[in-house]
């Protein structure tokens, strides 16, 4: 391993103050140690190793020639040999980088990391400012010019839903988002945890009123299918079921406000699908309720119809077994819809906006009636 010290060097001023009687501390040198590169089969040691190399020369300034000399000494195993035969082509840092990453990084390499774009979620547990900066990181390794405004929409893409919704259009820069993301998601926290106090207090207060009230055992295990999420169980409260339109036909489905995305089991797809139809293979992967990972087997847009309206949602076709219902509207299909859950009353509000010839049409209202908002009540 080739080392380099450093120091500060000691100006005549500082010669000067040094004969004061003051205490005076010399700096410790620096010590840095170029990065070495042998054999290797992993495409993240070579992308490491260029990234190491361009933090020392960022700390350690070396000419041309300085340059090629020390990776005749760093280079070792398979990477010397090709080093040997290339070296009288490379003439500075830029052609090297060029020239190794060519040599050594798989073909497939950019179409790879642009998978792991695709398939990176914001975990549960994971803060905005972690994710958004480690999806930056992974953008850029995909295309380093990639400009900022299309970084910054993907991560609002694979980010918290609840969370993009209060940022899209607001932020323009990753700081910005990494800001405003901090203080909403705290705000969000808060709320989750001051509903749950409110829903605890409520619990005790319901438990000294029926001081009798039997309690479920549930030290043993349950019998029966397993169940992938919350909502879904035998006693299901009517709020949250609901009948819709899809390709013609009615389907029940249920309003999770804990799913990010609208779900569709393989076999409810099937039967709705007609002969032909295509299904993009999409794999993307979940975190359900039971806490464990999934992975979609497709996305399809599918044009729901409620309540006289029609929205295109993009659903993801997952297998049967890893849903307990066959259709679950995320709060993406919430969110387009504009359905507001009213859980202590028992119904829904369903928000929709007519033009004035809408109004005319089916309600006879005036062109010129402000009226430009409808609010369904729906036990």
């Amino acid at each position: 391993m080739t080392r380099f010290s450093f120091g500060a060097a000691t100006s005549d001023s500082e010669r000067m103050h040094s004969t004061m009687p003051t205490a005076s501390y010399p700096k410790p040198p620096i010590n840095l140690e170029f990065p070495s590169f042998g054999e290797t089969k992993e495409t993240s040691d070579v992308v490491e190793f260029v990234e190491r190399c361009e933090n020392f020369l960022t700390l350690r300034h070396m000419s041309d020639t300085e340059l090629v000399a020390i990776l005749n000494a760093v280079l070792s195993g398979p990477a010397r040999s090709w080093w040997l035969a290339e070296r009288n082509k490379v003439h500075n840092w830029g052609e090297f980088k060029k020239a190794f990453l060519g040599a050594f990084l798989p073909t497939d390499y950019l179409t790879e990391v642009e998978k792991q774009l695709k398939a990176m979620i914001q975990g549960s547990e994971q803060c905005i400012g972690d994710f958004a900066y480690d999806y930056r990181a992974l953008c850029l390794k995909w295309k380093a010019d990639l400009p900022e405004e299309e970084v910054v929409r993907r991560i609002l893409n694979n980010c918290n839903a609840s969370l993009a919704g209060s940022l899209r259009g607001a932020v323009h820069t990753v700081e910005q988002l990494v800001k405003v993301g901090s203080l909403v998601e705290r705000d969000l926290n808060s709320k989750r945890d001051c509903w749950a106090k409110v829903n605890q207090i409520k619990a005790n207060e319901k438990g000294k009123k029926n001081p009798t009230a039997r309690y479920v055992n549930t030290s043993k295990p349950l019998s029966g299918p397993t169940q992938h999420l919350a909502l879904v169980q035998s006693t299901t409260p009517p709020l949250l079921q609901v009948v819709l339109g899809v390709c013609g036909k009615q389907v029940e489905a249920i309003l999770d406000t804990g799913s990010t995305f609208t779900l569709m089991q393989c076999q409810l797809w099937e039967a709705l699908a007609g002969p032909g139809e295509p299904m993009r293979h999409f794999n993307r992967t979940f975190v359900l309720a039971d806490g464990k990972t999934q992975t979609s087997e497709g996305r399809v847009p599918i044009t729901y119809e409620w309540h006289g309206m029609m929205w295109t949602v993009d659903t993801y076709v997952m297998a049967d077994k890893q849903l307990a219902f066959p259709l679950i509207l995320g709060l993406d299909f919430l969110g387009q819809a504009g359905v507001r859950l009213n859980v202590g009353e028992k119904n829904y509000e369903l928000f929709i906006h007519f033009s004035a010839s809408h109004l005319e049409d089916h309600y006879g209202a005036s062109r010129k009636s402000k009226l430009s908002m409808c609010i369904w009540l729906c036990p």
